[in-house]
């Protein structure tokens, strides 16, 4: 993985090359939010909701979103990094400080 100067990254998933600009590592990551707590919509997501303001965010929910987010991304979080994600913008630095060291 790699981070270059016109932001752009470099995911490498099963010997292919997909570029995705930074915006879009954000959309990913809200497309999978969404598709996991259905009971919010695009108008209602917010980057810095808490974890417990989620009506379904539990410990379950929490695997479910680090194993999409990792499948997405072809990265693997660190379990210590991981259990302390608690909304979506913590999910969005944790990947740029990943793709940051790498």
């Amino acid at each position: 993985m790699f981070i270059f100067k016109s932001m752009r990254i470099i995911f490498t998933h099963n010997l292919s090359f997909l570029v995705m600009d930074v915006p879009d590592v954000k959309n990913e990551i809200k497309k999978i939010f969404l598709g996991v707590f259905s009971e919010i919509n695009d108008f209602e997501f917010n980057w810095d909701t808490h974890f417990t303001e989620y009506e379904n965010w539990d410990s379950f929910m929490h695997l479910t979103l680090v194993s999409k987010i990792e499948k997405k991304f072809n990265i693997q979080f660190d379990f210590d990094d991981s259990i302390n994600l608690s909304s979506a913008a913590d999910f969005v630095k944790l990947i740029h400080k990943m793709l940051n060291s790498s």
